[in-house]
């Protein structure tokens, strides 16, 4: 999935922004909307991170990873954010 988003919007990644990415969207699940099911990978396509990777932004994509934490509960918060700490780390890599 993630490397035919990638190809559809000619985004050339190296392998640490492919591994996050990949390691991003095993972590996301697919929301229903207004009725509509939004799979996971329409997710990560719509939001800042990849639209800043589109543009070139290599830092400000992996900025991005930290503010992906949603609406964990207290009690995985943290892990969760120890986690995207890590893969912003590794896109960078």
């Amino acid at each position: 999935l993630i490397n035919n988003a990638l190809n559809c919007d000619k985004i050339v990644a190296t392998q640490g922004q492919f591994d996050a990415l990949v390691c991003l969207l095993f972590n996301l699940k697919g929301v229903k909307k207004n009725g509509v099911f939004i799979p996971a990978i329409s997710r990560l396509v719509g939001w800042q991170l990849w639209q800043k990777l589109k543009r070139g932004d290599i830092k400000g994509s992996a900025n991005e990873f930290l503010d992906i934490i949603g609406s964990a509960s207290p009690k995985y918060a943290e892990g969760l954010r120890r986690r995207r700490i890590a893969e912003s780390k590794m896109f960078l890599s």
